[in-house]
């Protein structure tokens, strides 16, 4: 009764008015009464706000106000699900994936990763991180599972997500929600605990063979490929109210030139992920992203969750040089913004000495 709120009586509709379906929602609410210092910032972190995926939608749509876009109508109803309170995450599954409680409303300090960083964070990070890459189509009817790599931090370390996503890390206030990520607050880099290969230190020849900064750590070391959506669109349930996204997704491994260097990743090369939006996404509301369109990238830096030491493109230096297969090319961005171009790089040309070792 404390939390929840309601009255304490037999019957149900009476029970039941006043409640509070989540009394965490609430910045001033009971979680802050022990934990003040974590509803401090929490309250204005990533994965409250979902700043960052605002921004996107605002970025297609500017200079209209996302508020006063017919767009909010599919923030609200469809992208605002990935909002977690601290009662998504330490008491009940995210809203995303429809809820329910953890274990019979224990409170976890640390939350079960399957059951609540797997909700949001699905067939692109954890499915890449445990070797099962799924998607689903309309109607959640799944797709049978793609590759079968798992992360060596997960299959030989047994790692779960917080022993790299620290809570601190999670409960961060984002300085200016309004900059992109890598711009907004520090991440997790590899060179937090393989500080001598990330600095070329190392007895690793290849991990000096190219000036710091140069290439990302996952260009050489994610194992396969990854999850790229294509063609997403907003469909109109036959209630005619909920937007349904739809979208064909592959399997592709893409190295590319960075077009969002910035202080927490300033690598020249990356990987990149395709994003699932084209000027026809969010047409059934009435919404044009052509003018905004070419202006932004649909291929976007990612770090892969699929990290092996010894992978077929870091063999030797000519197992990646020479290899047009793995960079981005102009086919890849024909369906794309015109400003994907500028992500093409040059395929570095063979080398004479291959028997370099990882």
């Amino acid at each position: 009764m404390y939390c929840h709120k309601g009255r304490n009586v037999p019957n149900f509709k009476e029970a039941h008015i006043g409640i509070v379906k989540d009394p965490s929602e609430d910045r001033n609410g009971v979680c802050g009464e022990c934990h003040d210092e974590i509803t401090d910032t929490y309250y204005n972190s990533i994965h409250y706000t979902i700043a960052g995926i605002k921004n996107v939608m605002q970025a297609y749509i500017s200079p209209l106000p996302l508020e006063k876009s017919p767009l909010v109508r599919a923030f609200k109803t469809d992208c605002n699900h990935c909002h977690a309170s601290c009662g998504s995450c330490h008491v009940s599954r995210p809203e995303a994936t429809k809820g329910g409680l953890l274990g019979a409303h224990r409170f976890f300090k640390e939350p079960p990763m399957d059951k609540t960083c797997y909700g949001c964070h699905g067939a692109r990070t954890s499915g890449e991180c445990i070797g099962k890459i799924s998607h689903y189509s309309v109607g959640d009817e799944e797709i049978p599972d793609i590759g079968d790599t798992a992360d060596v931090h997960f299959y030989k370390y047994q790692m779960v997500c917080s022993d790299c996503h620290k809570g601190e890390r999670m409960h961060q206030e984002m300085e200016n929600p309004a900059k992109a990520r890598f711009y907004n607050m520090p991440s997790v880099e590899c060179k937090d605990c393989h500080e001598a290969a990330a600095t070329g230190s190392d007895e690793i020849p290849m991990h000096s063979a190219h000036p710091p900064e140069t290439i990302a750590c996952s260009v050489c070391h994610a194992s396969g490929g990854y999850h790229n959506c294509f063609e997403c669109h907003l469909l109109v349930t036959k209630a005619g109210k909920v937007p349904i996204p739809v979208s064909e997704s592959k399997i592709m491994f893409k190295i590319g030139l960075n077009p969002d260097r910035g202080p927490n990743n300033n690598f020249k090369y990356v990987l990149l992920r395709h994003s699932p939006v084209l000027p026809s996404s969010f047409s059934v509301l009435g919404v044009d992203l052509g003018p905004n369109f070419g202006k932004l990238h649909t291929w976007a830096p990612i770090e892969a969750h699929n990290i092996q030491r010894k992978t077929k493109q870091n063999a030797d230096c000519n197992s990646c040089h020479g290899h047009s297969e793995l960079f981005l090319s102009e086919d890849d961005v024909k369906s794309g913004s015109k400003a994907d171009k500028a992500s093409i790089p040059k395929v570095p040309a063979p080398v004479e000495n291959k028997n370099e070792k990882n």
